[in-house]
């Protein structure tokens, strides 16, 4: 929500980045709300769209200014980052991670006969 309000300013900008103490049933309303924003301004958004520029105000109050397909590219990237945290977590407690590679998901065996 922080990315869309900050780029289309048509959501209100979360309060805090992490929020803590939310019950469950809220946390699966927002995220509802949210795909469905999402959805919208992905199907709405025309190749134009993505090198448009946008300025924004971080938590920390500093300016900043970058293009739509750089801020898209991060949202989609950054979960990578953090699948690669939680392997090391449980690696280090001594589990098994599970296998979170996308083309481990999509592959389909050839038959060789």
């Amino acid at each position: 929500m922080m990315w869309l309000s900050r780029m289309t300013g048509s959501v209100p900008l979360p309060a805090t980045l992490f929020p803590e103490g939310t019950p469950l049933p809220e946390v699966v309303e927002t995220f509802e709300r949210m795909h469905a924003i999402w959805s919208r301004y992905l199907d709405d958004l025309a190749d134009a769209g993505l090198e448009r520029r946008f300025e924004y105000t971080t938590y920390t109050g500093e300016r900043y200014a970058d293009a739509v397909h750089n801020v898209l590219t991060q949202l989609f990237s950054h979960s990578s980052y953090h699948r690669g945290q939680i392997a090391l977590l449980l690696r280090r407690i001594g589990a098994e991670p599970a296998l979170t590679d996308f083309v481990f998901w999509t592959r389909r065996r050839v038959d060789g006969s």
